[in-house]
């Protein structure tokens, strides 16, 4: 075993002491061998190698920056170090307006690598220039590109960290110290610096890998530099068992380990990309043995996403994480996670960049884009991207964004800060985006601090994430197809009729009870009875006989029952014409009792009896039609319907709508009212079977949905066939939750045909049809994805997708309207009534004839024979 560990070791001596492969020539990547960008409260310096120059601005974080360009070439006093390829760059986060002093390793055309210091003073256009330029030749400690350069927060000392050789320039006194590495390399355990940070205590940070027992292990070396010459291990740290393998010789995105720190606070944070993981760390120099404490790991569970390639510490609650191959299309394909320090736990509390905070053209160069490197300072953030163009994101105030940015920019931009979006708001200083306003709150774009009440009642609703209150009769639901009606329990018509002259049930009210036959009838046999009392009481007073018998004959003229027999059928003819005049009004009405549509109640005493019969079923389209019901079939297929949708609750406007159907669309009507914030779009369907997709572009939320349908009616054939008027909206909306971002909406069509024969037989069928729309949709929010995944996600998505399909049922509906009897069979009713009215009556005359007369008769007789025995 020993035999080949000193083999491997041989090996690893020659490739770093006298074989160093010289680095590529990576003009266009910009973080081959650490970061090309460096800011503070004062300057933001990007080193752009392709260009062979430094972008400048200064001011960065302020209303006042301006940008300059600084060529490499000014910079060198010497041609022996004139500037061809710059591996890294750093300056003092601390330093003050007058000290505008930073640090780079640098190569030239020879490929001697030197380290550069260069001091700037502001000039009169309020640009800089160079005050002092020092370039220190370090090729002979081969440092190349594994060094790393360093400076403390006050700009007092630059740092050259190799593998062998640690070289600190104090800028302040102009003195060089080179220390050997060797007490760090015990037992030639060499470490491979990959990233450092120093504190302003001169302390140290490097991670790396450590060669040990044939292995490439992370570890955390602090060293204290205290004294510019004597340099002390103060801490040693495992951080991982992973064995990286030989190729973390080489400073690569694969073998890279990241690493941020502030003065301020005792935690710092490391990143190991190549295992996803991130690790927040605490030390302090009085813990016993300067031990490093590690407070929490934490590994991402997507793989291969190089999760804490670079990381900084944003201030004491919260950091922020690049996660390399980890998308947020369409803009990039990397993405910054924003994690709070005190409750940290897997969800990220904002991503970067997000509907609001976008990433524009840049460079000329198509999206998406690949985040390298991110900088901060004081909570701004500074971001490098791989097509060589950085952008600065600066900490917002309350209810302000940091979200406006130009487009084509081509070397160095800071992003703008701006009100909160309508229907959003925010409390705190952030980087991050403006957030949606919870239910029941709104803001127009006047509460970007915190969302206003809404004045919410009973005719008013306010959605999550409203501008402004909305008016229910705005947004409601409605639909003019109505249920088509059974047919009645009564279907003859001699039970209708019987039941509508003879039935005191449905009487209800005093009122009715006056307008009903039987009431009328009642009163008919009554004053009937009174004559038939009045007539035979004459008898008895012989100066009303002469009356008696005139009555007599006038109602036996009279008697239809018994064909003038008896003065007594006479009597009953007033209930007979009663209920004859009741019998023929109703039977009048009820013939106007067809079709349903063209009868209404008049008043409450009146049946809802109808002279209708209904028959519905579902029957296929593929059995086809009769050939009298083609035409109305015709006139649905080629029926254009007009789709309206109003996107409820939202600040997209219709410059923000793109509308596809195989190609995009450009034929529809939009507009956008801005007290009820509602959009509104509106497209003819050519056809029934169609698949449109809504795209609204922006960052903006929708509080609900309406889906309305309609068309006017129109007629054929001397109005035989009939399309009737369609009119209909349904109202979707989920409480406290906004549209999906992907919604999908399923709208099937179906005909309803109504045939409605003819109350006569010279009256033609006539065949109405409409549309009958069943909307469904899958899911209104995106509520289970937030729980799951985090609320960030809300803010994600560049657009909200929704999509239309329509199509046909495969069945259509028939309703068969008919009459319960036609005219010429209620006349011939009528009449039948009528003969049974008389022989009713005529019945009870005979009745009469049979049981109260011989009574009366009894009665007299024996009131005679009393009244003569008594005599």
């Amino acid at each position: 075993m020993n035999f080949f560990y000193w083999i491997f070791l041989f090996i690893i001596n020659r490739f770093v002491h006298n074989e160093f492969v010289l680095p590529p020539n990576n003009i266009n990547e910009y973080d081959s061998y650490g970061s090309l960008l460096a800011i503070n409260e004062y300057l933001s310096i990007f080193a752009q190698n392709d260009k062979e120059q430094f972008t400048i601005i200064r001011n960065p974080f302020s209303n006042e920056s301006i940008k300059c360009i600084l060529p490499y070439r000014t910079i060198e006093r010497s041609l022996t170090s004139l500037t061809h390829f710059i591996y890294n760059i750093i300056i003092g986060i601390k330093q003050t307006e007058h000290q505008l002093t930073f640090s780079y390793i640098n190569e030239n055309r020879r490929r001697d690598v030197f380290l550069s210091i260069v001091s700037l003073t502001s000039i009169s256009n309020g640009c800089v220039s160079i005050s002092n330029y020092i370039s220190i030749n370090i090729t002979d400690f081969r440092m190349q590109e594994h060094s790393l350069v360093g400076m403390d927060p006050y700009g007092k000392r630059a740092y050259a960290i190799g593998i062998y050789y640690i070289i600190c320039y104090d800028i302040e006194t102009n003195y060089t110290s080179i220390i050997n590495t060797e007490f760090v390399h015990k037992n030639e355990n060499y470490f491979f610096p990959k990233s450092l940070i120093i504190n302003e205590n001169h302390f140290l940070f490097i991670v790396g890998q450590r060669f040990i027992n044939i292995q490439f292990l992370s570890y955390l070396i602090v060293l204290n530099f205290t004294s510019i010459d004597n340099l002390t291990i103060s801490s040693l740290t495992e951080l991982s068992k992973y064995n990286f393998g030989s190729s973390s010789i080489d400073i690569t995105r694969n073998s890279m380990i990241s690493i941020s720190l502030l003065d301020h606070i005792d935690l710092f944070i490391i990143g190991i990309p190549y295992l996803n993981m991130i690790m927040i760390l605490s030390w302090k120099t009085f813990y016993i043995n300067n031990e490093i404490l590690i407070l929490q790991n934490y590994i991402h569970p997507q793989k291969g996403i190089l999760f804490g390639k670079s990381l900084v510490l944003l201030d004491n609650k919260t950091f922020a994480v690049l996660a390399y191959s980890l998308s947020t299309l369409p803009w990039s394909t990397s993405q910054i996670q924003i994690y709070s320090l005190d409750e940290f736990n897997s969800t990220p509390e904002i991503i970067y960049p997000n509907n609001q905070q976008i990433l524009p053209i840049l460079n000329y160069e198509s999206l998406p884009y690949s985040i390298l490197t991110i900088i901060s300072y004081n909570s701004h953030l500074g971001i490098l991207l791989n097509i060589g163009v950085v952008l600065l994101l600066s900490s917002s105030s309350p209810g302000y964004c940091s979200c406006q940015i130009e487009h084509d920019i081509t070397t160095m931009e800071i992003y703008k800060s701006i009100e909160c979006l309508p229907g959003t708001s925010r409390n705190t200083t952030s980087i991050g985006p403006c957030f949606i306003c919870p239910l029941k709150r709104k803001n127009n774009g006047n509460s970007g601090i915190e969302c206003e009440l809404c004045l919410e009642n009973e005719t008013s609703l306010c959605f999550r994430g409203s501008l402004n209150e909305i008016l229910l009769n705005d947004i409601l639901s409605y639909d003019q197809v109505i249920p088509y009606p059974n047919s009645p329990d009564l279907v003859e018509f001699d039970d209708i009729l019987l039941k509508n002259i003879f039935d005191l049930t449905t009487i209800s009210s005093p009122q009715c009870l006056i307008k009903s036959s039987l009431f009328w009838t009642c009163l008919a046999i009554g004053f009937a009875f009174l004559l038939f009392l009045l007539i035979n009481i004459f008898k008895y007073f012989p100066k009303f006989h002469r009356k008696e018998i005139l009555f007599k004959r006038f109602f036996r003229h009279l008697d239809l029952i018994g064909e003038g027999e008896s003065w007594l059928g006479g009597l009953m003819i007033f209930p007979i014409l009663i209920l004859l005049i009741f019998t023929i009004k109703f039977t009048i009405s009820f013939t106007n009792l067809y079709p349903i549509e063209n009868f209404s109640l008049k008043s409450s005493c009146e049946s809802s009896m109808s002279n209708t019969k209904f028959t519905s079923g579902l029957q296929l389209l593929t059995i086809g039609q009769h050939e009298d019901e083609k035409p109305i079939f015709t006139m649905l297929d080629k029926q254009n319907l007009i789709l309206r949708i109003d996107f409820i609750g939202t600040a997209f406007r219709c410059h923000h709508l793109i509308i596809e159907e195989d190609v995009r669309l450009n034929n529809f009507n939009c507009s956008y009212n801005e007290n009820k914030t509602i959009l509104s779009v509106s497209t003819l369907l050519s056809q029934h079977f169609i698949t449109r997709q809504y795209d609204l572009i922006g960052p903006y939320f929708i509080g609900a949905i309406r889906i309305c349908l309609s068309d006017l009616s129109r007629n054929e054939n001397n109005q035989i066939y009939q399309l009737q008027k369609l009119d209909f909206c349904q109202l979707f909306s989920e409480n406290n939750e906004t549209l999906t971002m992907n919604g999908n909406m399923k709208i099937k069509l179906t005909k309803q045909v109504n045939r409605t024969i003819g109350y006569r037989d010279m009256d033609e069928t006539i065949f109405s049809g409409i549309w009958i729309p069943t909307l469904t949709m899958e899911r209104f929010s995106d509520k289970i994805v937030f729980e799951k995944n985090g609320e960030y996600q809300r803010y994600l998505s560049d657009r909200i997708s929704f999509s239309i399909d329509i199509s046909q049922s495969e069945f259509f509906m028939k309703n068969i309207q008919e009459p319960i009897a036609r005219q010429t069979e209620i006349i011939l009713h009528v009449i039948l009534f009528s003969i049974i009215f008389l022989d009713l009556f005529g019945l009870i005359c005979l009745g009469i004839k049979l049981t109260i007369r011989p009574l009366i008769k009894f009665i007299k007789q024996r009131f005679d024979f009393k009244k003569k025995t008594h005599l």
